[in-house]
């Protein structure tokens, strides 16, 4: 798996951050990350929310519409 850039700093947009505590909502599949910036020492809440899955159908029907607009702005 590729590594994925560092989050920003919100306040100074500094790529030098890091995380302090990660844990997981009682309530949902969320995960909520404390992090803090290495150069100006702000520190802040990030949330990362699980990806929906996408049903067969649902990915069947995005391919026939895609294709159908393809065909229809060729013909114009």
């Amino acid at each position: 798996m590729a590594k994925k850039p560092p989050v920003p700093c919100p306040k100074c947009k500094s790529g030098e951050t890091g995380v302090i505590s990660t844990y997981p909502v009682a309530t949902s599949q969320d995960v909520v990350r404390r992090r803090v910036c290495r150069d100006c020492d702000h520190r802040w809440y990030t949330v990362q929310h699980p990806e929906k899955a996408l049903h067969m159908y649902q990915l069947v029907f995005e391919r026939q519409f895609q294709k159908n607009v393809c065909v229809k702005e060729v013909r114009l």
